[in-house]
């Protein structure tokens, strides 16, 4: 689904789609993403990023898919 109306953009995106990854479909993907930079409604103001360990020791870690509360059942197994 695309909710950039630019006729150009619609243009790039089913000839990308179908070409095999190279230098070609990265000037297409390259163009399109200066297209929708140009016509972006809004401003990204973060991009958050999450990093994520593990380790023998380490229990219970299970990353929830939207909530922030990384370390809530987690343990560390001191006998490991």
């Amino acid at each position: 689904m695309n909710l950039l109306c630019s006729p150009a953009y619609n243009a790039l995106l089913p000839r990308q789609a179908v070409l095999p990854d190279g230098p070609e479909r990265q000037a297409l993907i390259r163009e399109s993403q200066r297209i929708a930079l140009a016509w972006m409604p809004l401003v990204p103001l973060l991009h958050p990023m999450f990093a994520w360990v593990a380790h023998r020791r380490l229990q219970g870690y299970k990353p929830h898919p939207f909530l922030r509360d990384y370390f809530r059942y987690v343990d560390v197994d001191d006998a490991a």
